[in-house]
């Protein structure tokens, strides 16, 4: 399950390598660029809520096993062409198949663990999970410069079908289908019963804006303009770029060990969530400042390794106060309508970004994506609340 997760990230984050690779060879603008990636999160949040009642159905062995060969499909459709088109359907496809990963392996971990471990094992699925986006950006580069996209895509989609076998074997050993009880609802039902909850909770509905503005500016930065805009600045190649983008994801890594370990407590998380939220907004603020005086290098890269540690963080928080909320039943449908909330807010800042970008340039952008960000905060004060 936690090398699925890692897949999921992985190509979530790949296009900060691969897309300036095809602009360039395809003479694609920056709008297009980030138009085309984004499909990815389309097909990733329309099936978030089904994925969700497939998840507390059926298990996430099976449900994630058949994502992963839809990933294989997907993935080996690069080998043949590559155009607009077909690098569109591949993000498309590769969305639609890794849209269990994240969910599966939470509801996994709450059916499997003592709900006082949730906050652990969420941190380390996190972590593992953000560790594909640390590969995703310097080593995948580094293998495509040494192998080739035709290689390395075609070794990803082995390796795809190969983890899709592996699990399919272990189905039975699901913690979610063997706990099953003979009468169930509709899956209609229980997607009525979900909606109804995550819409009236203001827990959820606050943590469900925050988290959504908080990943549509960080994964448009990581997965799309974190290498380009470090080349723009510092007029420095690819190759040196990708590896100072890369410390988003580490810092990321890093921030859900750590929430992980220390989250012990309610009261701990609490602390954490608000704290995590906060160096947040000040580190895409300091990042932005930084790269617009052209400080060195290295301090524009440890901003973005701050930027990855507070929402890696944030993130352990907010899936564990989710997990508290959500009635037992449905933890795995309330995490789909809520990551389907959260990947509608990431096709809204990627296409937006590129958008701007092609007019006003990256700082300009943003700048005003701190600002959105930053507005989102008011939201904190139903969690204070409650």
């Amino acid at each position: 399950m936690l090398l699925a997760y890692f897949m999921s990230y992985f190509f979530r984050i790949s296009p900060s390598v691969v897309m300036p690779i095809f602009s360039t060879r395809l003479g694609m603008s920056a709008s297009l660029t980030g138009f085309v990636a984004s499909f990815y999160f389309y097909a990733y949040a329309a099936m978030q809520p089904v994925c969700g009642l497939l998840l507390d159905r059926l298990g996430p062995l099976r449900v994630v096993a058949l994502g992963l060969l839809i990933t294989a499909s997907g993935t080996a459709l690069i080998l043949f062409t590559q155009t607009p088109f077909s690098i569109a359907l591949w993000r498309l496809l590769t969305g639609l198949g890794l849209a269990p990963m994240f969910l599966g392996a939470l509801v996994y971990q709450s059916a499997a663990f003592p709900l006082e471990r949730y906050a652990f094992y969420s941190g380390l699925t996190l972590a593992v999970g953000n560790f594909g986006a640390v590969v995703g950006v310097a080593p995948l580069g580094w293998a495509i410069d040494s192998w080739g996209i035709s290689f390395v895509f075609a070794f990803l989609s082995f390796l795809c079908v190969v983890l899709a076998l592996s699990l399919f074997l272990k189905r039975k050993e699901d913690p979610i289908f063997c706990k099953k009880g003979k009468a169930q609802k509709s899956l209609l039902q229980n997607l009525k019963e979900t909606g109804v909850f995550v819409f009236t909770s203001p827990v959820v509905r606050s943590i469900a804006l925050i988290w959504s503005m908080l990943m549509g500016a960080l994964l448009s930065l990581q997965a799309l303009w974190a290498v380009s805009w470090f080349a723009h600045v510092y007029d420095r190649p690819f190759a040196e770029c990708r590896i100072w983008a890369t410390s988003i994801g580490i810092g990321v890594m890093v921030g859900t060990l750590a929430a992980g370990s220390l989250g012990t407590s309610k009261s701990s998380r609490e602390k954490l969530l608000f704290s995590s939220t906060a160096l947040f907004v000040i580190a895409l603020f300091l990042l932005n400042i930084f790269l617009f005086l052209r400080l060195p290098v290295f301090i524009a890269g440890g901003a973005s390794f701050v930027l990855g540690v507070s929402f890696g963080s944030g993130a352990v928080c907010y899936a564990a106060r989710i997990n508290e909320e959500a009635p037992q039943h449905l933890r795995g449908a309330v995490m789909g309508i809520v990551n389907s909330l959260i990947y509608v807010s990431v096709i809204f800042f990627q296409w937006g970004t590129g958008t701007l970008i092609d007019k006003e340039g990256y700082a300009v952008t943003y700048f005003i994506v701190f600002l959105l960000v930053a507005m989102s905060l008011f939201s904190l004060k139903k969690l204070w609340q409650h």
